[in-house]
């Protein structure tokens, strides 16, 4: 997987934070623990536009992102409360945050976010924002929340 992301150019995420398995699969007592896999091998190409779209909005918003939420399995998901048809589970969605400067930094990250899509082209897919992180995907329309 490290040699699929230097081939793909991808430079500010490590292959064991693209893989994190997610928060609640280590939590011990929490509804997803110990159920998240690996994501399929066969999937890692479908990944790899929405890895490049945080991997630019990396480098736009100029602070080091942490990857949340990357692939879940349909058990996990549901376990975590996603929904029914969530990109996570076809790892063409991220849930990111910013290392540090709380809900000002993750509004700004939402709002470079639409700005790359919306404006500069970058993408199509979906944005919602939460209170600590924004969710990323590359869906065939756009979508926001």
């Amino acid at each position: 997987f490290k040699s699929f992301l230097l081939v793909n150019e991808i430079k500010h995420f490590s292959a064991k934070e693209i893989m994190t398995p997610g928060g609640s699969h280590m939590s011990f007592g929490s509804a997803g623990f110990g159920l998240n896999t690996a994501p399929p091998k066969e999937l890692w190409r479908d990944m790899l536009k929405s890895l490049k779209v945080i991997e630019a909005l990396r480098e736009a918003f100029g602070k080091e992102l942490t990857i949340i939420s990357g692939y879940r399995s349909s058990a996990y998901n549901k376990a975590v409360g996603g929904v029914r048809l969530s990109r996570h589970q076809n790892f063409t969605a991220f849930d990111i945050a910013p290392k540090t400067g709380g809900k000002a930094e993750v509004k700004r990250l939402y709002e470079l976010a639409r700005k790359l899509r919306d404006e500069d082209k970058l993408f199509v897919g979906g944005i919602g924002k939460y209170d600590n992180w924004v969710h990323v995907d590359t869906r065939e329309n756009n979508a926001d929340w």
